[in-house]
Parts: C-alpha cells; structure tokens; sequence
C-alpha cells in the first residue's frame, strides 16, 4: 500500500511509483506535495475513488493515474490544476461524467481517460483548452480520439493596421468535438 507519511514529503519535485504493484487506496495525504511537478501512480492495482485532495497540486505538469482500479467519478477539483500539461486517467473503472472543470486546465497539452465507464456528454467547456494537442476518451460505445498535429502558425496579416492571429489548434479541436456531436445526434458512431 501507498504509506499516507508520503504526503509529509512536501519538497519532493518528482515522484514514480508507477508498475509497482501497489494496492490499496490513494492518501489522501498525496494532495500536501505542494512542490510536486510530476506524480506517477499508473499500472499498480490501487483501488476507490480519485482523492479530491489531488486538486491541491497546483504544480503538478504530468499526472499519470492509468492503469488502477480506481473507481467512482473523477473529482472536479481538478481542474484547479492550472499548470497541468498531461492529464492520464485511462484504463481504470471511473464512472459518471466527464467535470467541466477539466474545461479550466489552461495548459493541458493531453487528456488521456479511454477504458472507463464514463457516461454523459463531452463537456462543452473542453473546447476551451486552447494548447491541447491531445484528445484520448471513450464515453461508453462513443470514442473520440483526436490528435491534433502541431500547425505552423500562419503569418499575421496587415488588416488596416492590425495584426489577427489564428488559433488553427483550437479551431481544429472545436471542429473534432462539433463533428462528434452532430454524429453522435444523428445515432452514427464516429
């Protein structure tokens, strides 16, 4: 089991305890790694819910939690996270939907929650994330998995005066969730 003494730890910066064969639940006691930047706890056979203390790390860049057993719905604290880039939660048990909280992870680069037993619609709010490059979920018999590339940025054009930028990364994420949407109205699968 996981020792909750490793949340007294606070200076730790990175922290893998991933393919260890842990069991047992997550400490609560976790969420006090203030300084941590990564946390690695995937492909052990930890059990129960995602503690919501999780949302205390507010500088955590990757959090792998893959891999588990971990049960119940994923805590909308997280999506305090702000400095997250990679937000890995597959191949667990998770159920109910996915928080529009995730919507406020400003820096996520990766969303990873595949091979759970998610329900409900796509949070609108996730087209917010305007630096996300990758998209891996499964809600159910619905998948969406969306890549998107790096995309040179166009040059800006002189329009009286002014300089417009476009966010071809954030528009090609919009695209791939409206068109999700509209297939999934329409009872196709995408």
């Amino acid at each position: 089991e996981l020792p909750p003494w490793l949340g007294n730890m606070t200076n730790i910066v990175y922290c893998d305890l991933s393919s260890n064969q842990f069991s047992g639940t997550i400490p609560v006691e976790l969420g006090n790694l203030n300084k941590v930047q990564s946390l690695y706890l995937s492909d052990n056979q930890l059990i129960g819910h995602i503690p919501p203390a999780l949302g205390n790390l507010l500088n955590v860049r990757r959090l792998y939690l893959f891999k588990n057993q971990l049960t119940g719905n994923i805590p909308p604290e997280l999506g305090n996270l702000i400095n997250v880039l990679q937000l890995i939660l597959a191949e667990n048990e998770l159920t109910g939907s996915i928080p529009t909280s995730l919507g406020n992870l400003s820096n996520l680069e990766e969303l990873t929650i595949y091979s759970n037993q998610l329900t409900g619609n796509i949070p609108s709010e996730l087209g917010n994330l305007s630096k996300l490059t990758q998209l891996f979920l499964k809600l159910m018999e619905r998948s969406l998995l969306v890549q998107v590339l790096p995309t040179p940025r166009p040059r800006p054009r002189r329009l009286n005066r002014r300089r417009r930028r476009i966010n071809l990364r954030q528009c090609i994420l919009r695209i791939a969730l409206l068109m999700y949407f509209m297939e999934n109205q329409n009872g196709l699968t995408p």
